[in-house]
Parts: structure tokens; C-alpha cells; sequence
């Protein structure tokens, strides 16, 4: 199981942590387990080849405003959204992410 999600989250072309000690964790597994090298590229960014291309590993915090999330999930609308998506889930792992560009669309 580890080995298919470690290359599952490899088949993206960037693979994001909110910290580095995440993405060091991450790169080291990838050593370890898949017999993956990293190494980093000009201007600092970290990449690992994994079947021929480059595979992007970003570190970017991404923090919230408590207030406004709160008064966003209080709504009706988010509400009812909510109830649908764990009906749909029911007995399902879900992965989330949060998209680079719009932070808040990619939960």
C-alpha cells in the first residue's frame, strides 16, 4: 500500500506540503522505498524523476481566515453540500488539496 501511494501522489507533476519537514519526509520515503533520488535545481526548487519526467516538490503554507471560514460554513448552502458529499463518500477515503492558484476552490 505505501509503495502505490507514494507513486499514485508521484504520477502528479507537482506534489505540494505546507512544510518543509513534510516534503523532507516525502523525499526521503521516496529514497527509501522506491529507490528514488532528489535533487535540487536551480533557484532552489526540489524535483525527483520518477519514469522519465520531473515531478515538482513544492512547500507552500497555506493558512485560512478562521472568521470567514466560519461564517461560510454556517450558510445553508455549504450545509446542504456537505451532507451530499459524505452521503456520496460513505465508506470512502477522500483526499483533498488545495489548488496553488485559488487556494480556497481546491478544497
Amino acid at each position: 500500500v505505501r509503495d502505490s501511494l507514494l507513486k499514485g501522489m508521484l504520477g502528479a507533476d507537482i506534489v505540494g506540503f505546507h512544510t518543509f519537514d513534510h516534503a523532507r519526509h516525502f523525499l526521503t520515503s521516496c529514497k527509501r522505498f522506491l529507490g528514488l533520488q532528489y535533487h535540487s535545481r536551480k533557484g532552489g526548487t526540489l524535483m525527483i524523476d520518477y519514469r522519465g519526467r520531473p515531478v515538482l516538490i513544492a512547500v507552500s503554507h497555506v493558512g485560512i481566515e478562521p472568521q470567514l471560514l466560519k461564517e461560510r460554513t454556517a450558510s445553508i448552502q455549504v450545509k446542504q453540500m456537505a451532507a451530499r458529499l459524505r452521503d456520496a463518500a460513505r465508506g470512502k477515503k477522500v483526499i483533498a488539496s488545495v489548488d496553488e492558484l485559488q487556494r480556497l476552490k481546491g478544497i
